[in-house]
């Protein structure tokens, strides 16, 4: 399960409290959040904490600080090695929420739906959408357009996914597999990795690009869906 930043980022606080007063707690919570599926650890170097090992690990532990806590010659948790351990404790229970946000699993489909246009060049008439684009002196949205004269074979300004073109297919198909009315395309995409993906646009009329780099995105997905 992945959950909003604001929600993400309210458990990690919270996580974060629990593990202030008991150190163990908080990644003893973690694991069982983990093993029972509130939290898909799969796709991150946190996989570890969902394995039964772990789980019974830290819940022994839990148990022990729980009796332990109690004794007259437990030490305040203010000294050095009692607030080390917690701050570690909390950092690895607060990463653990929040590694699974964003994150996709290597081999599974994702629906990736892009929408939007933007603006390339100096000329307000040049602008793109995830798949097509119009020029100045050319005001018909084709599907494969070269902006550098010394590359005029390529295919720029589309959105890249982790430096693949998408090749996406348009919601609504005006002419030449171009979306001209919502610029709405739709792609199933399998990442060959898990976790997080980047997005780009190939835009060598930016500064920041060198002609073969792709520039920042300006058309976002906004929906990746699995299936």
């Amino acid at each position: 399960m992945r959950y909003s930043f604001p929600v993400t980022l309210l458990l990690s606080l919270l996580i974060g409290v629990v593990a202030g007063s008991r150190a163990m707690m908080a990644p003893a919570a973690a694991t069982w959040a983990a093993r029972l599926g509130a939290i898909d650890l799969a796709p991150t170097p946190l996989a570890f904490m969902a394995s039964p090992v772990t789980l019974w690990i830290f819940t022994v532990l839990a148990l022990v600080e729980l009796v332990t806590d109690q004794l007259p010659s437990t030490p305040s948790r203010t000294v050095p090695v009692q607030f080390g351990t917690r701050l570690l404790t909390g950092g690895l229970s607060g990463a653990a929420i929040a590694a699974p946000s964003g994150a996709l699993v290597a081999g599974t489909p994702y629906l990736i739906e892009a929408s939007g246009t933007w603006r390339y060049g100096e000329n307000a008439a040049s602008s793109a959408d995830a798949e097509c684009s119009r020029a100045a002196a050319d005001g018909t949205w084709r599907r494969d357009r070269s902006v550098h004269p010394w590359d005029p074979t390529s295919d720029h300004l589309d959105l890249y996914v982790d430096g693949t073109d998408l090749l996406s297919d348009p919601d609504t198909d005006t002419g030449g597999q171009c979306d001209t009315a919502t610029h709405t395309y739709r792609y199933v995409y399998k990442p060959w990795r898990s976790g997080r993906v980047t997005f780009a646009t190939w835009d060598p009329t930016t500064s920041a690009s060198n002609g073969s780099s792709p520039s920042s995105a300006s058309v976002s997905p906004r929906t990746v869906q699995a299936f």
